[in-house]
């Protein structure tokens, strides 16, 4: 039992020695502020000064005030805070205490006190009446001066938007509007184009090629003469597009021309010369047609 106890009292004397001791040593760290009288709403300097070799510095809990800075200057033994409170609450207000370490002992320094007051209202002079606001008469030229930087963003941002539809509604060069190319004869090189089928006679050599021939040759011709899209569609499509556009004849020829190609590939019987002939003189036909400064209605 008296081994116990002889325990328990050493442990409790360690951690009584070990526990930090706190003293107040104005060698060591010291605080003052310039006067003890303040206002609501005045600054109020608090200096804060300890030795160069003590550590930690540490800042109590603020009440009252507002730290608005805190500056440190390392001096030639001495490192000081110059730190500025805005004075909030009226009453006797605490300084914040500081704390440093030096070795095993924390040092802190005296608590400060200062009175802060609700600044009077001076006495023998009567409060001057509310002003009414100044009419400030409207100007173009201010007004533009003010805004000068918003008129030029909404100006800005009308012309891309402007550039924007004139993009969007732009039509587009494709195949299927061709350009004019008034350099070239297009009525004279399709007319060469097809003599030279009928000089060559390829459909000696392939029947069906000899068609797809004509049929090419000749919807470059009208794509280029009516400005439509018939060298980019079948030859159904191109037939229901033009249903209300050309004459009734020109359709029958035309009909007639592009399906000569299936028709040979699939035929059971074949095609005599004047057959051959007969579809090369309805294209010419075709072409005379709509050959340019013609007269007719399209």
């Amino acid at each position: 039992m008296s081994r116990t106890i002889v325990f328990i009292l050493i442990l409790c004397t360690k951690i009584l020695v070990g526990q930090d001791q706190r003293a107040i040593d104005q060698a060591v760290i010291n605080a003052h502020s310039d006067t003890s009288n303040y206002y609501v709403g005045d600054l109020v300097h608090y200096t804060i000064e300890h030795t160069i070799n003590a550590d930690e510095f540490k800042l109590d809990s603020i009440q009252g005030l507002l730290l608005i800075s805190d500056q440190i200057d390392t001096l030639e033994n001495s490192i000081q805070h110059q730190l500025s409170f805005l004075a909030l609450d009226s009453g006797e207000v605490n300084l914040p205490a500081a704390q440093v370490r030096s070795g095993n002992t924390s040092y802190e320094n005296e608590e400060i006190v200062i009175q802060v007051d609700i600044l009077p209202e001076a006495e023998g002079v009567a409060r001057a009446e509310d002003r009414e606001l100044a009419e400030v008469p409207f100007s173009v030229k201010d007004w533009l001066k003010h805004y000068k930087v918003h008129i030029g963003i909404g100006a800005l941002a009308l012309f891309l938007l402007y550039m924007l539809i004139r993009f969007l509604r732009r039509k587009p060069l494709s195949a299927k509007e061709p350009i004019a190319d008034s350099s070239k004869d297009w009525f004279g090189d399709t007319m060469k184009a097809l003599a030279r089928l009928k000089e060559e006679k390829i459909w000696e050599q392939d029947a069906k090629d000899y068609y797809v021939q004509i049929g090419d040759i000749l919807r470059l011709y009208l794509s280029e003469q009516c400005g439509l899209p018939l060298t980019e569609q079948t030859t159904a499509e191109s037939l229901s597009m033009l249903q209300n556009r050309w004459k009734e004849d020109w359709l029958q020829s035309y009909e007639f021309i592009m399906t000569r190609a299936d028709f040979v590939k699939f035929a059971k019987g074949q095609m005599t010369v004047q057959d051959h002939l007969d579809c090369l003189s309805r294209a010419e036909q075709l072409v005379i047609s709509f050959k340019p400064n013609s007269d007719f209605d399209e």
